[in-house]
């Protein structure tokens, strides 16, 4: 009887497989991601950027669930439990803050210079912030702080060391991800579940 016979055929370690797929998919998005950061921290100087940045931030749990449903239709064969899409789309979200937290250290430490809070606090000695203080009693609109308040806030946030804004944003993302991996998990299995009550 050939060898080959005898050969047993062990399936893929979930987790492990989970875990290689969820960092491979995590370049692009944290890619993804990178050129919205890069798109806040140019928006002083640049306006029309902002709006790209907003575009971006509010899309990123549409491509979050992009990146499940492919992990579910190409390697699980179109179906995927609750418990394995959320660990994916934690894992995904994480490796993509890496990248993130990889490229705000790098460009706060080598890059910035100061220029980004030094580009708000300018816009906040603006005239045109001026009289929107003054028409509002002396406080921001929004905040319902003083423009010396928020200045001082800019200023000590700015003092900060990059490693400090890299682990924040690490920590951030990483917190966010435990809330949207939810929904997103629950779609993607509950799609699976209607598509094959439906076949």
């Amino acid at each position: 009887m050939n060898a080959d016979n005898h050969r047993i055929t062990r399936a893929p370690n979930p987790f492990r497989q989970t875990n290689a797929f969820a960092m491979n998919y995590a370049l692009a998005f944290g890619l993804y991601w990178i050129v919205g950061f890069v798109c806040f921290v140019q928006s002083p100087t640049h306006q029309f950027l902002s709006l790209l940045f907003y575009f971006i931030f509010a899309s990123a749990p549409v491509a979050g669930y992009f990146h499940l449903k492919r992990f579910r239709d190409r390697v699980c064969g179109g179906q995927i439990a609750f418990g394995r899409a959320y660990l994916f789309t934690i894992l995904l979200y994480f490796y993509a803050a890496l990248l993130l937290a990889a490229a705000c250290y790098v460009y706060f430490a080598f890059i910035d210079h100061g220029a980004f809070f030094d580009s708000y606090i300018q816009l906040l000695s603006s005239p045109e912030a001026q009289q929107m203080v003054s028409a509002n009693g002396g406080k921001l609109p929004a905040a319902g702080i003083s423009l010396n308040e928020l200045k001082s806030a800019f200023e000590q946030i700015q003092a900060l060391s990059p490693v400090v804004y890299a682990a924040n944003i690490l920590d951030l993302n990483i917190f966010i991800a435990l809330i949207l991996a939810l929904p997103t998990a629950l779609f993607a299995s509950s799609a699976k579940r209607w598509g094959a009550d439906n076949k």
